[in-house]
């Protein structure tokens, strides 16, 4: 009992708590535009410095969907990519 209401304080602590829980059913549209995408997209544009090989115009790519509205704490399924090789990415024969 003890260990399940830690678990939940611990939760409750985490920053990214309260904006992940607004945005569990929404459409990928509105999620671009939540307060928890913008947090986790900052993360992981500092971690990857800002930085792609191909332009300055940068977005952030999800590798899988599996951990969709859980981002933060599996950062690795995320890259920094560029708006031009995000699409290519989406849409290979759009070339």
């Amino acid at each position: 009992m003890a260990k399940i209401k830690a678990k939940k304080q611990q939760i409750k602590n985490d920053p990214f708590y309260k904006p992940r829980r607004k945005i569990l059913n929404v459409k990928y549209k509105v999620f671009l535009k939540s307060k928890y995408w913008k947090m986790v997209r900052e993360k992981v544009l500092i971690r990857d410095k800002h930085k792609c090989p191909n332009t300055y115009k940068l977005e952030v790519h999800h590798l899988t969907y599996e951990h969709h509205t859980n981002e933060h704490l599996y950062l690795e399924d995320l890259i920094t990519i560029c708006a031009d090789c995000h699409h290519t990415t989406h849409f290979p024969d759009s070339n």
